[in-house]
């Protein structure tokens, strides 16, 4: 995590918080007891324009505790209702893993954030038959409920580290693995070829929600592979995990080329600003009918317009606001199951707690919605 630097020239003491520390239930806030494992990932080795996404994660998980519990999507606004599930996130439980440590390679960092997120999925079976995570629910379709990964960036990089866990993580859990696929060792965080090819030949049984003002689908960005402006083609390319892509409008040409060859489904901002948010969630332009029950969501924050949060790298004007955001995600949530969700890209600056506040909010609006409509 890194340390941040006073005007003085004196060291601000790191602290060691967690998320919705005020707020949480002690017997909820231990690793087997958790629905949701928050995961601080603090790597910042490729950005391109402004910088600062390394304090991210701290700073989210800082706004957090001055965040309300109740925040209009996890609870109906009658009375009886809000007192049965106000605080269902709470008493479902919140787990702060201790920050991943991000220094060295690309590869050595994301095995990590692998690990880091593999160590919460296997918080499963186990949990569920011990009857400890949110009292032993079920997911909506009846589905053993497994704890879900909340990853806190840091650059977009981090999200490939936690698509390869999830992967992995689903491959071995399913009847597609054939015996030449299951040959391969896919339990190990060192990234080798071998294992890449292995999980890029069979087709995830899942897919990824973007909410993001670029499209990251560089194939190379200022040399390297693994830049943040190259994650969602390492998704595509590497893992063949199905996406879907909302609110870009900063994209290149090679990836309005690759965008179009691939056939990958989208609504840029452009889209929903001509539309409007009601009609596309009416229609059927929301998501294709044969996209992927599972999903995973990851939320860049210059996904939103510079007017909601202003401290990331690159923020690009037109974005979605607010209430359009949770509007879109709502509707994604209440049609499709998550497996786990990233907030992205918060490049905190100093006096700007609106910025760190909204995606401290946007976290855990989020995880409303996954316990109000995934979960019975």
């Amino acid at each position: 995590m890194a340390i941040l630097i006073l005007k003085t020239g004196c060291h601000k003491e790191e602290k060691k918080l967690k998320f919705l520390e005020s707020w949480i239930f002690k017997d909820r806030e231990k690793e087997e007891n958790s629905l949701f494992h928050v995961i601080p990932a603090p790597m910042e080795l490729s950005v391109s324009y402004g910088s600062g996404t390394a304090a991210g994660p701290q700073a989210i998980i800082e706004a957090s505790d001055q965040l309300e519990v109740w925040d209009n999507f996890q609870a109906s606004r009658d009375t009886e209702s809000y007192l049965k599930q106000y605080d269902s996130v709470l008493r479902s439980g919140i787990y702060t893993v201790p920050p991943v440590d991000c220094k060295g390679e690309p590869e050595t960092v994301l095995g990590r954030i692998e690990e880091a997120v593999a160590r919460a999925l296997s918080f499963n079976q186990v949990a569920s038959e011990n009857r400890v995570i949110s009292d032993n629910k079920v997911t909506s379709d009846n589905t053993p409920l497994n704890a879900i990964p909340v990853l806190l960036g840091g650059e977009h990089t981090v999200t490939l580290g936690a698509l390869r866990a999830l992967k992995k993580y689903f491959i071995k859990s399913s009847a597609n693995c054939d015996s030449k696929d299951s040959t391969t060792n896919l339990d190990s965080a060192s990234y080798n070829s071998n294992q890449s090819a292995a999980l890029g030949n069979i087709r995830a049984p899942f897919g990824i929600i973007q909410i993001d003002a670029h499209a990251d689908l560089r194939d190379s960005y200022q040399g390297s592979g693994l830049s943040h402006a190259c994650v969602m083609r390492r998704t595509v390319d590497d893992l063949n995990i199905p996406l879907f892509q909302i609110g870009v409008r900063a994209i290149s040409y090679e990836e309005v080329i690759f965008r179009s060859q691939k056939n990958i489904p989208f609504i840029d901002a452009k889209d929903i600003y001509s539309y409007g948010v009601k009609a596309i969630c009416d229609s059927d332009k929301l998501l294709p009918v044969d996209f992927p029950k599972k999903i995973y969501i990851t939320l860049d924050v210059d996904g939103l317009d510079p007017s909601v949060i202003r401290a990331t790298g690159t923020p690009v004007p037109g974005g979605i606001s607010w209430y359009d955001t949770l509007t879109l995600l709502e509707k994604i949530i209440k049609i499709r199951e998550v497996i786990g969700f990233d907030v992205v890209e918060l490049a905190p600056v100093e006096r700007d707690h609106a910025s760190d506040f909204a995606a401290a909010q946007l976290t855990y609006s989020v995880m409303g919605m996954i316990q109000k409509y995934n979960i019975k």
